[in-house]
């Protein structure tokens, strides 16, 4: 058995699983394999001279805690069926570990099939979305015809698509920081899907929001919507509603604090019309504790110091004590052998409040963390807080 970074020739063999185990749709499938995945981004794993399994670790930068953080997004973890049940996951995953910390990823993300699965390996659900189903006669009451909208070129409008995402994302956390590619693989992405994209301009032709969608049968379905400010939104679903003689309903995912449905219109006898879910979505994991800890910018206010003990069987430079002390919001990050410990955790719960998923009361409430010295709770609970984590990608 050989795991090793794949090399070009080994393409045709990933391709092949991911068709066996995902898709294959056309033109997607040969696109991605051919333009977005590199080689030296995929895991395998060799039983003989046969790729058994394989996983990628796509590169991208998430803003989490103040800063930007290079992460590896993991995606397409697969198994050849007739090596299925030997045990081959494991092994990618954790050699997927090390290589990423090789890196310098100080945090990883990936999107579960199901959400304790990778628990094991310590990413724990990070990220979830509201999802609207709503027929498209709710949305009359809720839009507001005002700017005008072009189609989005892709060559073109990336600077304003960059500029109205940045906006809109400010207001959450845990978001991608996208560059040009990430841009181009996006909007191509929706076009090999038969989606459309659509760019608003507001009153000055100043780029104010955009829209990017499919229309499937009688269905309106949303893949990304942002705005940089309230009446953007509005004109946003202006816009959905004037395809009513198209769609008969709308659905889209938001972040979690989006509060459409307090403005939507909606009926409740004999039933709810509109049906808002909360789904869960991605899981995050931190890769590396000392760089993620010190790659953390706070409030300029804070002020303190803390040990925290974090128990990682999977990468040993984890299992370890940190000493933290942050001076006017930056913080310096030592690993000390012994010594009083003020929070103790697993990995799978220290990324979660590294993410911002739950906050330190929760965490402690929850059972997840211990607090060995409660002097030191409140300047804790200022670090470790609850936030709005919000990403929307997909590979």
């Amino acid at each position: 058995m050989l795991i090793k970074l794949l090399e070009k020739e080994h393409m045709p063999a990933v391709k092949n699983l991911w068709g066996y185990a995902f898709e294959n749709q056309e033109p997607f499938y040969s696109w991605y394999f051919h333009e977005v995945l590199e080689p030296h981004n995929v895991l395998g794993l060799f039983a003989g001279n046969q790729l058994a399994a394989c996983l990628q670790l796509n590169p991208y930068r998430l803003f989490l805690n103040g800063n930007s953080f290079g992460a590896s997004y993991v995606v397409g973890v697969i198994t050849d069926p007739a090596h299925r049940g030997k045990g081959f996951t494991k092994k990618l995953m954790l050699h997927a570990i090390e290589e990423m910390n090789y890196r310098k990823h100080a945090v990883s993300i990936l999107m579960p099939f199901d959400t304790i699965f990778y628990s094991a390996y310590g990413w724990e659900l990070c990220y979830t979305q509201i999802r609207y189903r709503v027929p498209m006669e709710m949305l009359r009451n809720f839009s507001d015809k005002v700017g005008s909208f072009q189609p989005i070129d892709g060559e073109l409008d990336t600077e304003a698509l960059a500029f109205i995402y940045q906006k809109f994302s400010q207001q959450y956390h845990g978001y991608v920081e996208r560059n040009k590619k990430n841009w181009r693989v996006l909007l191509k992405d929706l076009v090999h899907d038969g989606g459309y994209a659509y760019l608003l301009l507001d009153e000055k032709e100043q780029p104010a929001g955009y829209i990017l969608y499919f229309l499937k049968g009688r269905k309106l379905l949303i893949k990304e919507m942002a705005y940089i400010h309230y009446q953007a939104k509005k004109a946003l679903f202006a816009f959905l509603y004037n395809h009513q003689s198209q769609a008969s309903s709308v659905e889209w995912c938001a972040p979690m604090g989006d509060q459409s449905f307090l403005f939507l219109r909606d009926t409740i006898k004999p039933a709810h019309t509109n049906v808002v879910r909360i789904l869960p979505f991605m899981c995050g994991r931190v890769i590396n504790v000392k760089n993620a800890l010190l790659g953390c910018r706070y409030k300029e206010n804070i002020h303190c110091s803390y040990r925290v003990q974090i128990s990682d069987s999977h990468a040993p430079w984890n299992n370890k004590i940190f000493s933290v002390v942050i001076e006017k919001g930056i913080p310096m990050v030592e690993e000390v052998k012994t010594g009083h410990v003020d929070l103790s955790l697993s990995i799978n719960a220290f990324s979660r409040l590294f993410f911002g998923t739950i906050s330190l009361e929760q965490a402690v409430f929850m059972g997840e963390a211990a607090i060995q010295q409660p002097s030191v709770m409140e300047n804790l609970s200022r670090i470790f807080v609850q936030k709005n984590n919000y990403i929307n990608e997909y590979f």
